[in-house]
């Protein structure tokens, strides 16, 4: 998505920010809270990984063949992708999964581990979402594809009068895409617009570890239709779809 006009923010009164944050600053210190993870957190993590690759696991063992357990073992695989990015990706890309950066940054490769690329989404959802929340041709977490419309500002189309029956469909999808096209058309379209200089990365240097990410991700996924005798290509690709579907 290019923007359409460059956009700049009047911030030479910086008065409420600059209360806002005394207050933030002020809660944390009066109630001995930190502003990164503490146990709860990494527990957390710890459940929410085993929850994703146990299931996983179970699969590649080939403890059952029966088909209905495939299913639940990918529906828990799903929900648990779904928690790993909210509770574990999210807070690691924005930094403040710890206080030691090394921690954060290896922690931002579980986007990459659940189909994504962790620059990409640093740069769509810290970078551009943070900065143009909800405006119109430059949040892209509100410029969907054409037959989808969640803001106001954008162009009405008749099909739109449905979205209520047929969105449902095409938000369980997200994570699909990250894990096929989305990530080498949204690379290219952040190098096009010098993003990535602010990453201090390279086009070519991401191109790489998307591929490199690419090629282990769905090595990994592949791996149940190659250890279990009795999957089909069908049973797996059924069950890739239900987590990605879940998860999106």
């Amino acid at each position: 998505m290019e923007a359409k006009q460059m956009i700049k923010f009047n911030n030479s009164d910086k008065q409420f920010y600059s209360e806002l944050k005394k207050r933030v600053d002020n809660y944390f210190k009066e109630n001995n809270l930190s502003k990164t993870g503490n146990f709860n957190m990494y527990l957390k993590t710890v459940f929410m990984l085993s929850a994703y690759f146990v299931p996983f696991i179970l699969l590649c063992l080939n403890v059952s063949d029966s088909k209905l357990v495939w299913f639940l073992l990918s529906v828990l695989m799903g929900l648990s992708m779904a928690g790993v990015g909210l509770c574990v990706m999210h807070d690691a890309n924005h930094g403040s999964y710890s206080k030691n950066k090394t921690l954060n940054a290896i922690l931002c490769f579980t986007t990459n581990l659940l189909g994504g690329h962790s620059i990409n989404w640093r740069i769509q959802h810290n970078v551009i979402h943070h900065t143009y929340t909800n405006v119109h041709g430059h949040d892209e977490d509100i410029t969907p594809p054409g037959f989808m419309r969640f803001e106001p500002h954008a162009e009405r189309k008749p099909i739109h009068r449905f979205q209520f029956l047929y969105a449902w469909f095409f938000y369980g999808m997200m994570t699909l895409m990250w894990s096929t096209t989305k990530d080498f058309k949204q690379i290219k379209r952040y190098h096009q617009r010098g993003l990535l200089k602010g990453m201090n990365t390279t086009y070519q240097k991401e191109i790489g570890i998307i591929v490199l990410s690419k090629i282990l991700y769905f090595g990994m996924m592949f791996l149940p239709y190659f250890l279990v005798p009795q999957m089909t290509f069908l049973n797996w690709l059924v069950g890739y779809l239900v987590i990605h579907y879940i998860a999106g």
